[in-house]
């Protein structure tokens, strides 16, 4: 019995032998795969946070252009009006240089401010170029004569 006894305990110790190995190999295992696990895990919350970081810097830079096309278009626009107010001034000048050059109103000036009046004929000064060694001066026409050729560029 002794030897049958033997053979049993021997088999107990070999079949506990075998679970625990076959326990530790399970054990191993489970820490494998936590471990391949928790390294996907890991990865998995890197990609996850690139992407965020990703989409808010996409954000912040769609949100800065749209700013910048406001700040262009509002620029713009404010050009465009200190143009149209500058062509307004610059016709308001148009009117008043028209207004100051226009006949009847040199006409007032002359009269109320200088004392100037209205001649009752009409003088001619025509001016010939002087020769050399001569005093040629104006010459004088009377009403009705006629003051000699025009010039081509002559105006009427």
């Amino acid at each position: 019995m002794n030897q049958a006894a033997r053979k049993l305990r021997y088999e107990e110790a070999a079949e506990r032998y075998r679970r625990e190995e076959l326990e530790l190999r399970q054990s191993r295992q489970r820490e494998l795969a936590a471990r391949h696990r928790s390294r996907l895990n890991g990865r998995a919350y890197l990609c996850f946070v690139v992407v965020i970081l990703s989409l808010f810097g996409l954000l912040f830079a769609v949100a800065k252009m749209n700013i910048s096309s406001a700040q262009k278009a509002l620029r713009a626009r404010e050009v465009q009006e200190a143009a149209e107010a500058e062509r307004k001034a610059q016709e308001a000048l148009r009117v008043e240089v028209a207004r100051l050059e226009s006949s009847a109103r040199i006409e007032k000036v002359a009269e109320d401010e200088l004392g100037m009046v209205r001649g009752s004929s009409s003088l001619v000064v025509r001016l010939r170029p002087r020769e050399a060694g001569s005093a040629a001066g104006p010459e004088r026409v009377q009403n009705g004569e006629s003051p000699g050729p025009r010039p081509a560029d002559w105006e009427e």
